[in-house]
């Protein structure tokens, strides 16, 4: 049996989030959530992920923080979400 692709999908949008888990199982691949940075961090140490798909503006630990973490660790590839529109905020987003 094939395995599939596991995405894990960090968003304090609860809505969003299962959209985005709905849409990537239509696919055929394996999608994990975590409504939070903290949460999601735990969950990388517990399984390996193949993309990550990180809002930017999170509570508590925001995703500039949560994507320096995954970096200390993981060079995984690494969607970012963000309604920020400041170009200093996308190239800090690309860099890290």
């Amino acid at each position: 049996m094939e395995e599939r692709i596991k995405i894990l999908i960090i968003d304090d949008d609860i809505d969003l989030g299962r959209l985005l888990v709905n849409c990537l199982r239509k696919e055929n691949y394996q999608p994990i959530y975590a409504e939070n940075g903290i949460i999601g961090l735990e969950k990388m140490k517990k399984s390996k992920f193949h993309l990550i798909i990180l809002d930017i503006m999170l509570p508590e630990v925001d995703g500039f923080s949560v994507i320096r973490k995954i970096r200390e660790v993981s060079n995984i590839p690494v969607i970012m979400l963000t309604a920020k529109s400041e170009e200093g905020d996308k190239v800090r987003g690309l860099k890290l």
